[in-house]
């Protein structure tokens, strides 16, 4: 049985390896199998592997435009409907942005950038670091054992500014949630607060008092029940945690609509003070 095993995953490499050493099309989309450095504008047309034994090496400023269908005929990464790029690492990936220089993975202008291609694959003995670097549209989180800089966000929404995308929301370099400012600096939460609405304090009171009116006559149905045994306390007075359930729902839903509005707020003000910034996307 491991044979077997063994067996089908030698063919299935060896079958990728073939359709990318094929692929003669516009872009990269191959086997790296030694050293290689890329710098300038870089687009990845299908999945890149970083073979054992060969870095990659991507200098600041590099702008690596990921295609949104993976130009390879032969591949075994799908999601959906679409088959998405991505980039495993088995030797080493080195991504040497610079604070005003970063290294920038964003998919091809069609349409929003959000969400999709697959994003990084760190193989077992891979090393992937990276510092001052934007990640956009990846539907994988980046890799654990990846050593990350502090100044690497992963992108997963953006907001369109006429014909460029402006970062919104994603991840640091910890995979922790993070709202971004259009220059990828991250919004400060006390600055989020701030500038936060007051839509939970109208949707909770709303959804408890709706419940409320439930528990009356949920409540009102069991103390009149004509058939069957007389309720428990249990039975009884349960109806009376629709409201406080109510009011939690509510203030959940409105907290998180409050945050996003508030990061959203927090844009519109930086970007009001730089009448003259560029967008990165």
């Amino acid at each position: 049985m491991k044979i077997f095993k063994y067996a089908v995953t030698v063919c299935v490499c060896a079958w990728g390896a073939a359709g990318a050493a094929d692929y003669d099309g516009p872009g990269v989309a191959r086997v790296i199998a030694e050293d290689t450095t890329w710098a300038g504008e870089v687009y990845l047309a299908g999945d890149l592997l970083i073979a054992d034994g060969a870095t990659l090496t991507v200098e600041a400023g590099t702008r690596v435009t990921v295609a949104r269908e993976d130009a390879l005929s032969r591949t075994f990464v799908k999601h959906g409907t679409d088959y998405d790029v991505e980039v495993v690492v088995a030797g080493g990936l080195k991504i040497r942005g610079a604070r005003d220089a970063p290294v920038i993975f964003v998919p091809e202008a069609d349409g929003s950038p959000d969400k999709t291609w697959s994003g990084f694959e760190l193989k077992k003995g891979g090393t992937l670091t990276a510092g001052d670097a934007w990640f956009v549209g990846a539907r994988w989180p980046l890799p654990s054992a990846a050593a990350l800089s502090d100044d690497v966000y992963t992108v997963d929404e953006t907001r369109k500014s006429g014909s460029a995308y402006l970062p919104y929301r994603g991840r640091d370099g910890t995979g922790k949630g993070a709202y971004f400012y259009p220059d990828g600096t991250l919004v400060p939460k006390e600055v989020i607060k701030a500038n936060r609405g007051y839509s939970r304090w109208i949707i909770a009171p709303c959804l408890t008092a709706a419940g409320s009116v439930a528990a009356f006559f949920i409540g009102m149905s069991i103390a009149f029940q004509e058939h069957g045994p007389s309720p428990s306390a249990a039975e009884a007075y349960w109806p009376l945690l629709i409201p406080p359930l109510c009011f939690g729902i509510g203030y959940l839903a409105g907290f998180g609509i409050d945050t996003r509005w508030g990061a959203r707020r927090a844009q519109d003000k930086w970007l009001k003070e730089r009448a003259d910034f560029t967008p990165p996307f």
